[in-house]
């Protein structure tokens, strides 16, 4: 039997073992600007436009502190066509 060592198991491919294990794994997540994205969420789009560097180095206390939670803005991200709340800030409920 060929025994393999490993500095980390990811157990799970689900919201949050699939992210760790990628990024892990070398893959760094750059914001791609989104027509959708734009008319949905002006102000988040151009906050991410001005992110030159992976979606890794984001200041999250900030983000925080704008109203946007780290949740918020993967779904976000990968749902663009979601409602944003009456402030334009990205809504935790799905519509």
């Amino acid at each position: 039997m060929n025994v393999e060592h490993r500095t980390v198991i990811v157990v799970g491919g689900g919201p949050a073992g699939l992210p760790v294990a990628s990024v892990l794994g070398g893959w760094h997540p750059y914001y791609r600007p989104n027509s959708m994205l734009e008319l949905r969420h002006p102000s988040l789009a151009k906050y991410l436009s001005s992110i030159k560097e992976s979606l890794l180095e984001l200041d999250f206390v900030d983000l925080v502190k704008q109203g946007i939670a780290p949740v918020d803005l993967f779904r976000t991200l990968h749902h663009p066509s979601n409602r944003a709340n009456r402030n334009g800030i990205p809504s935790g409920t799905l519509y």
